[in-house]
């Protein structure tokens, strides 16, 4: 994606010192990092994701509340008699 602002600094390297406080070669040098470390989570993501595909998920809702019903002898069938 083209903006003003980067098609300025390309026009224009020399001015990326007073415009962002680093130099061009700087500058140059992040964008260039940023785009490996990219690329390297969307590789890590893909494997992720293909290794994923060879397993079954299994969700334990043992420990999940459940809706106690309303009335007092439909309540009388889930009762375990615990206390």
């Amino acid at each position: 994606m083209e903006t003003y602002t980067w098609s300025y600094l390309k026009k224009y390297p020399k001015q990326t010192k007073r415009l962002l406080g680093i130099d061009d070669n700087q500058l140059f040098q992040l964008i260039a990092l940023g785009k490996l470390l990219h690329q390297k989570k969307k590789e890590e993501k893909e494997i992720v994701l293909e290794m994923l595909t060879d397993y079954e998920l299994i969700v334990d809702s043992a420990e999940q509340a459940i809706e106690r019903p309303s009335d007092y002898q439909e309540q009388k069938k889930y009762y375990c008699g615990a206390t």
